[in-house]
């Protein structure tokens, strides 16, 4: 017999996972694991997966339509359901409710674990029981993918992106990480350090047994290892990452959710500095067109709105030129200053 939810319950690796219903089906083969990330998550599955939801992604359906979601997903050959019980996402308790009832209907396990119990421990347990290592390794990657891509469309390559995929990335291997600019100060901390990176005399260069194109080295931190990732912005900037084995050691599958943050920090650099190019790009064409008097009234006042400035303030432009060195023209100072006020 291959994997089952029994032998998940038996491991015990999991003490606050608790059965709700469906008893009689919890010897069904679990032959994979997925989040349910969309309403309609039957569309792609492909059999005998455990479903993970915390109920969140029906919080715009009516009864109806997640009932009908439910009866889909029941039928779709699935071995289980763990769900994590939010009250902001299930106020009255009646999506679970209505889940319960159709596990029981059709004999499908149902295992509630409390709000404090992140999902990513269950999905490396159960892929790492389920699939040979190679396997194990390239679903969790196209898993943890997913998940951080999120962060770059949520955000849009906005200052929040950084801070959102470290505090992520730390919940996915339950360890602290640090992100540190090339000078080696902090930029976000999932923990009270912000203290500089120290790279010890005693760091030595580490190869993950992943393919990767990036630059890991390991050193002690106290008593703890620590890893640092070294990775380049537009092949010119620097920026570490720090990941401390405060909690528990990490293995191969952590790697994968390593990588991915690694890859979505840089797309999300990257565009948080094409959206900043432009904007001073923009605002450079504003004020030239602002000082060349080729503005009419009302599109002036937008501008000037654009650009932070006040009708009741005064602004004055200063016009600078360079020398050439052996320059052997006379020079006349100009006694009078181009100005222009904004006046509305």
């Amino acid at each position: 017999m291959g994997y089952t939810v029994r032998k998940l319950l038996e491991s015990e690796q999991f003490p606050k996972m608790k059965l709700l219903c469906g008893e009689k089906g919890l010897d069904l083969e679990v032959r994979g694991i997925r989040i349910i990330e969309i309403e309609d998550m039957e569309r792609y599955l492909t059999g005998g997966e455990i479903l993970i939801t915390s109920l969140q992604v029906y919080l715009s359906c009516s009864d109806r339509e997640v009932e009908q979601h439910f009866e889909d997903l029941v039928k779709s050959d699935i071995s289980g359901f763990i769900v994590k019980k939010k009250k902001e996402y299930d106020p009255t308790g009646r999506r679970l409710s209505l889940l319960e009832k159709h596990c029981k209907k059709y004999e499908i396990p149902l295992v509630e674990i409390p709000g404090d119990l992140y999902y990513w421990g269950i999905i490396r347990h159960v892929m790492m029981q389920v699939f040979d290592k190679d396997t194990a390794r390239l679903k969790y990657f196209k898993i943890t993918h997913d998940n951080f891509n999120t962060f770059i469309l949520k955000n849009n390559g906005s200052s929040n992106t950084a801070s959102d995929i470290i505090k992520f990335l730390s919940i996915m291997i339950e360890n602290p990480v640090v992100l540190y600019y090339g000078n080696l100060n902090c930029m976000v901390s999932t923990n009270l350090d912000n203290s500089k990176l120290i790279l010890s005399d005693e760091i030595q260069p580490y190869k993950p047994n992943i393919i990767t194109k990036f630059q890991y080295m390991k050193q002690m931190k106290g008593s703890c290892v620590q890893y640092i990732v070294k990775f380049a912005i537009l092949s010119e900037v620097d920026i570490y990452i720090t990941i401390t084995e405060e909690n528990r050691e990490l293995i191969e599958l952590d790697y994968m959710a390593i990588e991915n943050a690694i890859i979505n920090l840089q797309y999300g650099f990257l565009s948080e500095f094409a959206q900043d190019e432009v904007k001073k790009k923009y605002q450079r064409d504003i004020i030239h067109n602002i000082l060349n008097g080729l503005l009419s009234s009302k599109e002036m006042t937008e501008a000037a709105a654009q650009l932070g400035m006040k009708e009741s303030d005064t602004y004055r432009v200063v016009d600078f030129h360079t020398i050439k060195k052996k320059c052997t023209k006379k020079i006349y100072k100009r006694t009078a200053s181009r100005s222009r006020c904004y006046r509305g």
